[in-house]
C-alpha cells in the first residue's frame, strides 16, 4: 500500500473577521480615549474625566477581551472542541459521513482523517463576508 500523502495543516481562517477586527480596534480605541481623558483630567471639564472616561474604559476592556477570545477561539479553541466531539463518535474507520453546513470543513476534515475505508462528504452555502481569506 502506498503511503498516505502529507498535506500542510489546514488554516480555517478567522470566524467573522470583520467583527473581530472591529472589537479589537474599538476596544483599544476606547481604552486609549479613556486614558487620555484621565491623564488630561485637570485640563478638561470634570464630566470627561469622571463620567465619560469610565464609560469608555470598562466597556472598552470588555470589547477588547471579547475580540481576543473570538480570535483565540478561531485559531485554537475550536480545534480542541472538534477533537473532543470526534472522540465521542468512536469511529471504526468504515463510516459514511455527511456534514451539512461544513463551512471550511473543520469537523469534516477531522472526521475524514479518522476514516480508513469510509467516506466523508460536506456541503455548505458560503457567505464571503463571514469568512477570511
Amino acid at each position: 500500500m502506498l503511503p498516505y500523502p502529507q498535506y500542510p495543516k489546514p488554516d480555517y481562517g478567522i470566524d467573522a473577521p470583520g467583527v473581530v477586527r472591529v472589537f479589537i480596534i474599538g476596544g483599544v480605541a476606547a481604552i486609549i480615549l479613556a486614558t487620555v481623558c484621565w491623564r488630561l483630567g485637570h485640563e478638561l471639564p470634570a464630566i470627561l474625566s469622571q463620567v465619560v472616561a469610565p464609560m469608555l474604559f470598562y466597556p472598552g476592556v470588555c470589547i477588547l477581551l471579547t475580540g481576543l477570545v473570538m480570535l483565540y477561539g478561531s485559531k485554537r479553541g475550536k480545534m480542541t472542541i472538534r477533537d473532543n466531539i470526534i472522540e465521542q463518535f468512536s469511529l471504526q474507520g468504515h463510516e459514511q459521513v455527511l456534514d451539512v453546513g461544513c463551512g471550511r470543513g473543520l469537523l469534516l476534515i477531522g472526521i475524514a482523517s479518522k476514516l480508513s475505508t469510509g467516506r466523508a462528504v460536506g456541503i455548505d452555502l458560503w457567505q464571503t463576508e463571514d469568512q477570511s481569506g
